[in-house]
C-alpha cells in the first residue's frame, strides 16, 4: 500500500562539510494524498532539487525563514535538499544573505550555469548517489569565510549556548565588536538580524518542549518560563507570529517538519 504522505529521510555530510552542512534530506513518495507541512523558521537555509515533475526544475535556494510556511504537497514527491548550518551558507551561494530571507530563489541566479549542471548530474544519478552529486558541488562552490562570517558564527555559538537568552548589546560586548558590526555580520552571513535570530532559538526551545510532551498545559506559564519568555502571554504571542498557529494548535496539528523535527538544541 503506497503511504498517506511522504517518506522523509537524512544523511549526514562528510567530514569536510560537517561545519557547514547539517544533513542532506529528502521527501519521497508515488501517490502521496493532498497534505500541508508546516516549515519553521529555525534561522538556517537549504538548497534543494525538486526530482519529482515530468520536467526537471531548476534548484533553489530558500533564504531564513521569519515566520512559518505551509506548503502543499500531493502526487509524486521527489525532494532533495541541503540543509546549511546558520551562519554558513555564505561561502557556497556568495550573495548576502539578507537578500534572500522569506524567498525561494533560483540557484541560476547565483551559480550560473553551474545550477543546470547540478540538475542534470542529479537526474541522471542512481538515487542512492545523490548525496556524492551534492557533496562534489558544494565542495567545488566552497570559498574560504571571511571575517564576517567568523563573527557570525563565534555570535551564533554563543546564542545558542544562552538558548537565545542574550541581548545583542551584550553579545556584541562578549565578542568585542560593536552591535553595528554585529548586525552587519548577521546580515551578511545568516540574513536575521541578531535580535530575531534569537527570537528564533527561544521559539524552537518551546517547539521542541512542545514535541516531547513535557509541558502540561502547552501554551502554560511554566513552558513560557522555561523557554526564556517574560510571561505566557508572550509566549502566546510570540508563538503565534512564528508558527502560524498557537502552541496547542501546533501540537495537535499532524505534521513533518522536514529536517526540524529532531535536530538538536542547546541544553
Amino acid at each position: 500500500m503506497e503511504p498517506l504522505r511522504p517518506r522523509f529521510s537524512r544523511q549526514a555530510p562528510s567530514p569536510s562539510l560537517a561545519p557547514y552542512v547539517v544533513c542532506y534530506w529528502s521527501l519521497t513518495a508515488t501517490a502521496a494524498h493532498p497534505w500541508k507541512a508546516r516549515i519553521l523558521p529555525d534561522g538556517s537555509n537549504d538548497l534543494i532539487v525538486d526530482l519529482g515533475g515530468d520536467a526537471l526544475l531548476q534548484p533553489f535556494v530558500v533564504g531564513a525563514m521569519r515566520r512559518a510556511d505551509v506548503v502543499p504537497l500531493s502526487g509524486r514527491v521527489d525532494l532533495l535538499g541541503v540543509r546549511f548550518r546558520p551562519g554558513t551558507a555564505f561561502p557556497f551561494l556568495r550573495v548576502p544573505l539578507h537578500e534572500l530571507t522569506d524567498r525561494h530563489v533560483s540557484l541560476e541566479e547565483l551559480w550560473g550555469g553551474a545550477s543546470e549542471t547540478l540538475a542534470d548530474a542529479l537526474a541522471s544519478a542512481a538515487v542512492d548517489r545523490r548525496v556524492n552529486v551534492l557533496e562534489r558541488e558544494l565542495l567545488g562552490a566552497l570559498r574560504r569565510p571571511t571575517p564576517a562570517d567568523d563573527l557570525a558564527a563565534r555570535a551564533i555559538a554563543l546564542m545558542q549556548r544562552t538558548r537565545g537568552g542574550i541581548g545583542v548589546r551584550a553579545a556584541a560586548r562578549a565578542l568585542g565588536v560593536g552591535e553595528r558590526r554585529l548586525e552587519r555580520a548577521f546580515d551578511r552571513s545568516v540574513g536575521l538580524s541578531p535580535k530575531r535570530f534569537a527570537r528564533v532559538l527561544r521559539f524552537l526551545r518551546a517547539v521542541r518542549a512542545i514535541g516531547c510532551r513535557t509541558a502540561a498545559p502547552i501554551g502554560g506559564a511554566a513552558l513560557a518560563h522555561a523557554s526564556g519568555y517574560a510571561d505566557q502571554p508572550h509566549f502566546i504571542r510570540e508563538f503565534r507570529r512564528l508558527a502560524g498557529v498557537t502552541p496547542e494548535q501546533f501540537a495537535a496539528e499532524r505534521r513533518v517538519g522536514f529536517v526540524q523535527d529532531d535536530d538538536p538544541l542547546p541544553e
